[in-house]
C-alpha cells in the first residue's frame, strides 16, 4: 500500500500507520532534477537523474509492481493537495520529452531543440527589374519537428553505475514534503521488519510533472492488465 505522509500532524482516513526502519546507507537520500518512468511487463521502473554536473546521472532506480501504481499516484496527488493550502500552486516544472509510449521522462533539463531553416537568400530589386546580380530566392524549407528520442537514446547519454542495474524493489511509498521539495521513502513491505530501500529528494517544481507522467504510464497500461478505472470525483 502506498501511504501519504505530507505532514506528521495531518492524517487520512484509514491511512494505516508505517513504521520502516531507514539503514544507514539509504538514510541520506539522494537527490534528483527529473524522473523517467518505464513500463514492463510486470512492473514499472522508476530511474531518478540528477542532470548536474555533467555527465547526467541515474542515481537511484527503483522497481515498483504495477499494483502500487495507483496508490502511489493517489499519495502524491493528496500531498500536492496539502503543499497547496500551506505554500500555494507548486513552481512550473521544466519541459519534458516523451521518446514513446512506453517510456516518460519527466523534468528533463535539455530537450531536444529544433532545428531552424536557414532564411531566404536576399535579393536586390531596381526600378527597372531585378538586377543582374540578383539571385534567384529559394523557397523557404519547412520547419521540422524536435526529433523523437526513443529509449536507447537517451540512455546512451546517462552515467549508470553497475551497482544501481539491478534497482531496488518496493511495494509501498511514504512522501512528505516542505516548502522546496517533496521527499520519497520507496518501502519494502516484508515480515517481519518493513524498511526503507531507497530514499529521492525531488524540487517541488519536478512534481507536477512526475504525477502527470506517473498517470499517463498507468492510463496507457491499466486496459491491457485489465485493472478498473478509477473513479476520481
Amino acid at each position: 500500500m502506498t501511504t501519504p505522509n505530507g505532514d506528521p500532524n495531518d492524517s487520512f482516513d484509514n491511512m494505516p500507520a508505517v513504521r520502516a526502519r531507514v539503514p544507514d546507507h539509504v538514510a541520506k537520500g539522494e537527490i534528483s532534477t527529473g524522473v523517467i518512468v518505464v513500463t514492463g511487463g510486470t512492473e514499472f521502473v522508476l530511474d531518478f537523474v540528477r542532470n548536474l554536473p555533467r555527465p547526467s546521472t541515474i542515481v537511484a532506480r527503483v522497481v515498483l509492481p504495477h499494483g502500487v501504481m495507483p496508490q502511489f499516484i493517489e499519495a502524491l496527488s493528496k500531498n500536492i493537495e496539502l503543499f497547496r493550502q500551506r505554500y500555494g500552486e507548486l513552481p512550473g516544472s521544466l519541459p519534458i520529452h516523451h521518446p514513446d509510449s512506453n517510456t516518460t521522462p519527466t523534468a528533463q533539463s535539455n530537450p531536444p531543440t529544433t532545428p531552424i531553416s536557414p532564411p531566404p537568400t536576399p535579393t536586390q530589386q531596381t526600378p527597372g527589374g531585378p538586377s543582374a546580380n540578383q539571385q534567384p530566392q529559394q523557397p523557404q524549407q519547412p520547419q521540422q519537428p524536435p526529433k523523437r528520442q526513443n529509449p536507447q537514446d537517451i540512455y546512451d547519454e546517462l552515467k549508470l553505475r553497475d551497482e544501481i542495474l539491478s534497482g531496488n524493489y518496493a511495494n509501498a511509498v511514504m512522501i512528505g514534503h516542505g516548502p522546496y521539495e517533496f521527499s520519497f521513502d520507496f518501502i519494502t513491505n516484508f515480515y517481519p521488519q518493513s524498511a526503507v530501500s531507497c530514499r529521492v529528494y525531488l524540487a517541488s517544481g519536478h512534481i507536477a510533472r512526475l504525477l502527470d507522467s506517473l498517470k499517463q504510464s498507468w492510463e496507457q497500461l491499466r486496459p491491457r492488465i485489465g485493472f478498473p478505472p478509477t473513479n476520481n470525483p
